[in-house]
């Protein structure tokens, strides 16, 4: 009580002037720290789902993520085959943006650390330092993120193996920093030894089941040539543990996807959106071949995809007509075939075919045909020449092509949008002709 009256007859001895200084000073102050910490959380832009990202730089500028804003094109612009757009510097020193599935969210890499980032440019949270390991990106939905990490092996060592960090549906990665820790210990991430992976086996590309079920990943042994002496697509199926206590991580069942031989390396595993098939491609060094399989989770089910059926060419003369399908046939089977992209919910698959450095053919197959009409089930959608990068749209319906006529030197440097459904080419007008790109997702 005591303490309460001298205090009053403290306060009442201050002359109001002073009073009234100590009160605005206090609330400009309180205002200044609140506009720190917007800055601190909050950028100065926001990006809209359709709108392209890239990793780039020009000269004498910095090196980033940029935005490709798309602007309403005039009659002129159409006749002409243009679209109109504005590139946007948004984070400097930024690296490898990915949208997420649902475009929510933007993940990235700055200064060896992942972040996620909101539509509204709130950078919501990030993990420590990568220490080296890959970011592999989104899993199946906007809840999940793959990402490399220590594997602890038998004999005390580490290899490489693979984590997933995730959230429960409804809660916001701004509910807290990423994190090592993932709920039940290894769950969603392979970090220990187990009978069915040998120690010198490294683990790597982890695509998710679209039920969380699963993982899909490779498992090589690292070497200089094509990455790798060995490599096999193996599955994990993360169920729980008995009730005996386990001194390792046996009771997780894990297998080989296929019994193709050793000698052909497989790699890229990709999880269709409905969770029936699991793509990845078998290369066969000694032959020079590259091929894009298909195969159920199970492994009861692996096939390759049917190479382009070269009966397009007619001639009149039957001799003349076998020796072109004859000499068509050679030309698909010396291609180089890669996965790109699931479409429309596990119904379609872009597929890219390598001819030469400078020819790419895009093809599209149709899941659906491959046991009704195997001759069709792939469509020829566009070829391209000269071309860098590529990425397709939200709405799976354009394609993003960047071309550097001139490797090594920031010259004529051009964007291009492909419509895959009307195989029509538009030229982005207002992307510099200086820019050199790294990195593209749509």
């Amino acid at each position: 009580m005591m303490r309460q009256v001298i205090t009053m007859r403290w306060c009442m001895g201050i002359p109001l002037i002073l009073l009234l200084t100590c009160i605005i000073a206090l609330l400009m102050f309180g205002s200044l720290l609140g506009q720190v910490k917007k800055k601190a959380t909050r950028q100065a832009f926001e990006v809209a789902p359709h709108e392209l990202l890239l990793e780039a730089e020009r000269p004498g500028a910095q090196r980033g993520i940029y935005v490709v804003r798309w602007l309403k094109p005039s009659r002129d612009d159409l006749k002409h085959n243009r679209i109109p757009a504005k590139v946007e510097l948004i984070i400097p020193k930024g690296c490898r943006p990915r949208w997420s599935p649902q475009r929510n969210y933007i993940l990235y890499e700055r200064f060896g650390q992942i972040h996620v980032m909101d539509r509204k440019g709130n950078t919501v949270s990030q993990k420590g330092y990568m220490r080296g390991y890959p970011v592999y990106g989104w899993g199946p939905d906007d809840n999940s993120i793959l990402v490399g990490s220590d594997r602890y092996l038998s004999d005390g060592t580490k290899g490489l193996g693979f984590q997933t960090f995730w959230k429960e549906p409804w809660e916001t990665w701004a509910e807290g920093i990423l994190t090592d820790t993932i709920g039940m210990p290894a769950q969603y991430g392979i970090t220990f030894s187990h009978p069915q992976l040998p120690d010198d086996l490294w683990l790597g590309a982890p695509t998710m089941s679209p039920d969380w079920s699963m993982h899909a990943f490779e498992a090589y042994r690292p070497t200089s040539d094509y990455g790798r002496s060995y490599s096999k697509i193996y599955v994990v199926r993360w169920v729980n543990p008995p009730s005996e206590q386990f001194k390792d991580h046996s009771w997780l069942p894990i297998w080989r996807l296929t019994n193709l031989p050793d000698d052909l390396l497989e790699v890229n595993p990709k999880w269709s959106p409905d969770g029936k098939w699991i793509a990845f491609e078998v290369i066969n060094p000694k032959a020079s071949t590259h091929r894009v399989y298909l195969a159920s989770p199970d492994g009861k089910i692996v096939r390759p995809i049917p190479l382009p059926s070269p009966d397009e060419l007619v001639h009149p003369n039957p001799s003349v007509q076998e020796l072109l399908r004859h000499e068509r046939m050679r030309y698909y089977e010396r291609m180089r075939y890669r996965v790109i992209k699931w479409l429309s919910k596990g119904k379609r698959m872009l597929i890219r075919m390598e001819a030469e450095q400078s020819f790419i053919g895009f093809w599209l197959l149709d899941i659906d045909k491959l046991d009704v009409d195997n001759i069709n089930c792939l469509k020829l959608l566009t070829t391209l020449i000269n071309f860098k990068l590529t990425a397709i749209s939200f709405n799976e319906r354009f394609m993003a092509v960047y071309d550097s006529y001139a490797p090594g030197v920031p010259l004529n440097a051009s964007l291009r949008l492909v419509d895959l459904e009307e195989q029509k080419g538009y030229y982005v007008k207002g992307f510099p002709e200086d820019m050199i790109v790294y990195w593209m997702d749509w």
